[in-house]
This record gives C-alpha cells, structure tokens and sequence, in this order.
C-alpha cells in the first residue's frame, strides 16, 4: 500500500485549492517508486480540496484537479481521499477510474445541515470498502457502507 499526501491550499486564497505541476510529477513519481508496477497493491492520495465536485457546489473547484486526476489515472492511483466541502459522498471519479472518497465535518457544532461523520476504508487488493460512521448523541453509529471493486475500466460501485 502507498499513501502520498498533497498540499492542495492555495495560500493566496482562502477557499480555493491547487494542485501544481510539480506536485503532480511528485506524486507520479512516489507512486511509481512506491508501487512498482507490483499487480494487488492499493495507491492512495490524500488532500484537503476534492478533484472532483457536484455540479452547482458553490465553491471553486481545484485548480489543476483535471490535469492532476490524469497524472494520478496514468500512476495507478486507486483512491483519493478529501474534505474541504463537509458533505460526505464516495464515488469513482467521473474522469479516471480512482475512488474520491469526500469526508464531511469530524467534530464541530457548525454542521451545514449534516451529521458530524466520518469514514473507515477496508481495502484490499480488488475491493474497497467505504463506511461511513454518524454523530448519533454524542456517539458515532455506522449510518452506510459503500463497496467497490476494481474492474478492466477502474473502481466502480458494486
């Protein structure tokens, strides 16, 4: 397993998120490093802003997400793991065939109109596992489990 994390925050703005190309070949590079070519191995990338988000999402999208799924897609990236929107959603990506798993708000009395959650990964080599854990009382509940699985295209939702 390799997990590589990226500093997607755009010191010059405060919402909006980045990802450069040097950080794209630095990623490649420390999955092709870490990762080999070696068949049954899970590459995961973890950053602050999504690659991908709904449509209508209010705030600006990643600058260099498109070029950087790319990059990502060509280096065997399996999973990419977010925040930044606090609204929880685990789904392939539209373009490239990793999972963006989206981790909505941990810990906070400002929710926006969602449960403080958050996520457990179960991962293997063909198969990842996606469950997602609410604030109920005071105590975190398992509320959804979402299942994946790598077919000739990529991950998609069992």
């Amino acid at each position: 397993m390799a997990v590589i994390g990226v500093n997607t925050v755009n010191r010059w703005a405060i919402q909006s998120g980045r990802i450069g190309a040097r950080d794209r070949r630095r990623m490649a590079k420390a999955l092709g490093d870490t990762l080999g070519g070696t068949p049954g191995r899970i590459a995961v990338v973890v950053a602050h802003h999504p690659l991908e988000q709904a449509p209508g999402e209010r705030k600006r999208p990643t600058r260099g997400a498109g070029p950087a799924i790319d990059a990502l897609t060509a280096a065997g990236v399996d999973v990419v793991l977010g925040g930044h929107l606090h609204v929880w959603s685990a789904q392939p990506l539209a373009r490239g065939g990793a999972i963006q798993v989206q981790a909505g708000t941990g810990l906070s009395n400002r929710q926006r109109g969602e449960q403080n959650d958050f996520n457990l990964l179960t991962l293997d080599s063909d198969t990842v596992a996606v469950e997602r854990y609410v604030e109920d009382d005071e105590v975190f509940i398992p509320e959804r489990r979402v299942i994946f699985t790598r077919g000739a295209e990529g991950w998609r939702q069992a």
